[in-house]
């Protein structure tokens, strides 16, 4: 159960760890995906293993991300040699942005199905693996995407950190064999939420290994008191502005640039001006 506390954006006792649908479905994917390598499908393994302990008894931290430094580290081991560093460090950072991001009701299943559709579009011979994964979030949403404190379910860290995984392992593929790093597109606006919260942070001079509600997304629904659900439905449509923008413009050299500029305007005129917050966190 997961009992809230002050950082809680929930009021009531809730089911954790609902989540653990989207590692296995995600291990049934790849199962059907002919070309992944075994060493992918221990990573999954690795990692839904020990973010469902954590789930259940609050591992330490060392040991939490030993073992995602350990599931990042096996999806490395197919690329060059001087990728996996880039993939170790960008990798577990990007998981653990999926982990951060899943604070509301449906933010994380509404947001991941936009992610999985694009990726779709863009690598439909990995079409069960999306399919399978997608089926497995809906199903989730039954039990989640509720109002505030209505919720039966949360997916918790098996679930979040599971699905960053799940799409960390095409998206770097992607990026591999295009060559091309504009694909950080199709999860443009969790990167922007999370990269500028860091940045807020280190100018407050705050530690930003120590758990907060400063994510745009918290400040609107536990501050400002938005529904959870039209929040997690805004972050969603942004994403699919953007990967609808990003799949149907002519490739541009650093095109890409001005989209995160663009959402980097956005989220400041969201957070700095609409709702009043200033750099030394002070209203």
């Amino acid at each position: 159960m997961d009992i809230p506390n002050e950082r809680s954006s929930h009021e009531h006792r809730t089911i954790r760890g609902g989540g653990i649908i989207i590692p296995i479905a995600g291990m049934i994917g790849l199962l059907l995906t002919h070309d992944v390598r075994p060493e992918i499908f221990l990573g999954l393994m690795v990692i839904a293993v020990m973010s469902f302990l954590d789930d259940l008894y609050t591992i330490k931290p060392i040991f939490r991300i030993t073992a995602q430094f350990m599931a990042v580290g096996l999806i490395g081991l197919q690329y060059p040699v001087i990728w996996i560093l880039p993939i170790l460090i960008i990798g577990v950072g990007f998981i653990n942005t999926y982990n951060f991001m899943d604070g509301i009701n449906g933010i994380t299943s509404l947001y991941s199905l936009v992610v999985l559709a694009s990726l779709y579009y863009l690598q439909t011979e990995m079409s069960s693996y999306y399919i399978i994964i997608g089926s497995a979030v809906v199903v989730f949403s039954y039990f989640n995407f509720r109002p505030r404190g209505k919720a039966i379910a949360f997916m918790g860290d098996v679930g979040s950190i599971s699905m960053g995984m799940l799409i960390l392992i095409p998206l770097v593929s992607l990026i591999y064999i295009r060559q091309d790093i504009s694909l950080v597109l199709l999860v443009g606006v969790y990167g922007v939420d999370s990269v500028v919260t860091i940045l807020i942070r280190l100018i407050r001079r705050e530690n930003i290994f120590e758990a907060h509600r400063l994510h745009l997304y918290q400040l609107l629904c536990n501050d400002h008191g938005k529904p959870h659900l039209l929040v997690s439905a805004s972050y969603t449509l942004a994403q699919l502005l953007v990967s609808i923008i990003y799949v149907n413009t002519i490739d541009t050299p650093l095109f890409w640039l001005v989209i995160i500029l663009i959402l980097v305007a956005v989220y400041a005129m969201v957070r700095f001006v609409w709702l009043h917050d200033t750099l030394s966190g002070k209203k």
